[in-house]
């Protein structure tokens, strides 16, 4: 683990200084966790996972996520509780719901009837227009793609800010092909290690259940920011944003997803966790 830490501390330094940006302090630095599609030009995958804690099914399918990210370095999970399915509904004290979720669930059309676990890969919909599919096709999906390459390699930094909850964080863009489409920015914030209730298959609640992935938000608007690459030269985007005091930062990463401007397929992903 102490190796990978390293690795991923060089890999970024690297960018930086290709960057000519300030370099980050060490004690600081949000480290990307997945150096894979800047080392390998491999594409970060998107899996998203609609789930809910009314759902008895959901802990499997959170299994099958977390077997896959073991198997699949660029494969990045982003567990998501949408309002309007009624899976979601719990107690105030374990209401994990937000509204971004919810945008991008009726997005892809889904509705208070859709049955749960269900997910999507890169935001991407099937031949017949659907975007749903069962956990059981997920390691399909990811096998049919596993030589997908990247069209812009990406990476993730970030800083504290002045405020206690204030973060900087720096987005490194590196188009590989010259025939890039207009694209959108989005920068998710997720939190691990939650521990709260959740309906298991037994029939019964796990008050001590383990939530990961989950998302709590996204820190520059639904759809993100519009992102162009003139001259197909490398792009940085800054921010600094603040952090609910609700969340365990330790816990939390920073999900950068790049998205086609009109059809909001998923381009690539990257994530990273700020090391304290």
């Amino acid at each position: 683990m102490v190796r990978t830490i390293r690795h991923s501390i060089w890999l970024l330094l690297a960018i930086v200084l290709i960057a000519g940006c300030e370099v980050i302090s060490e004690k600081d630095r949000l480290i990307a966790l997945d150096p894979q599609p800047m080392a390998t030009n491999a594409r970060g995958q998107l899996l998203i996972e609609y789930t809910g804690v009314g759902c008895v099914n959901c802990p499997k399918a959170a299994q099958t996520a977390h077997e896959l990210e073991q198997l699949y370095d660029n494969l990045i999970v982003v567990a998501m509780h949408p309002k309007s399915n009624p899976f979601t509904k719990a107690s105030a004290k374990y209401d994990y719901t937000c509204a971004e979720a919810d945008v991008y669930y009726r997005f892809m059309d889904g509705q208070p009837t859709t049955p749960f676990p269900t997910g999507n890969l890169n935001i991407t919909a099937s031949e017949d227009g659907t975007y749903f599919t069962d956990q059981t096709s997920w390691a399909a999906q990811l096998l049919a793609h596993r030589n997908d390459t990247a069209t812009v390699a990406i990476a993730t930094a970030v800083e504290a800010g002045e405020g206690e909850n204030e973060v900087k964080v720096t987005v490194y863009l590196s188009p590989k092909s010259s025939d890039i489409k207009p694209c959108r920015l989005m920068l998710w914030v997720t939190e691990d290690s939650i521990v709260g209730a959740q309906n298991m298959p037994d029939g019964s609640t796990n008050l001590e259940y383990v939530h990961n992935h989950m998302l709590r938000a996204s820190l520059n608007g639904d759809w993100g920011e519009a992102v162009t690459f003139p001259n197909g030269e490398m792009l940085t985007k800054e921010g600094i944003y603040t952090l609910s005091d609700k969340w365990v930062r330790k816990n939390c990463r920073i999900v950068a997803v790049l998205i086609d401007e009109e059809t909001r397929k998923a381009i690539t992903a990257a994530k990273g966790a700020l090391q304290l």
